[in-house]
């Protein structure tokens, strides 16, 4: 099982998610920085489950990804948003992902909820 982290901007909070997300799967995220290499690696994928956590920064951005929402179709993935801006959570929410967060919170519930993602994976 591939984890990758999607995020256009490195920061601190995308450092600390990269630590949380590699002491969770024992290894290193995959890190991708725009949605074209995203959707191509995803295109790749012949076999594997993959399991996505974006951080998104804007608006903006989080509009490219509702537009291309259909070849996200049986894929899952969490949503770390940067604020809690209601128009940002319900556009989010229209994703449908596995869990919604805020880049203002620490990230434990998203290590959880990826620990549990991942267990249902293998079956335990």
């Amino acid at each position: 099982m591939d984890v990758v982290i999607y995020a256009e901007n490195i920061d601190r909070k995308t450092e600390a998610l990269r630590g949380l997300v590699a002491g969770a799967i024992q290894g290193d995220p995959i890190e991708i920085d725009s949605l074209d290499a995203l959707f191509l690696f995803l295109r790749s994928k012949v076999t594997g489950e993959v399991i996505i956590v974006f951080m998104i920064y804007s608006e903006t951005e989080l509009d490219r990804l509702l537009e291309s929402k259909s070849r996200l179709f049986n894929t899952r993935f969490i949503i770390i948003l940067l604020d809690e801006g209601d128009g940002m959570v319900t556009k989010a929410l229209a994703l449908h992902p596995r869990f919604l967060s805020f880049k203002s919170r620490d990230y434990t519930d998203v290590g959880r909820v990826l620990n549990k993602m991942m267990k249902r994976e293998f079956g335990q």
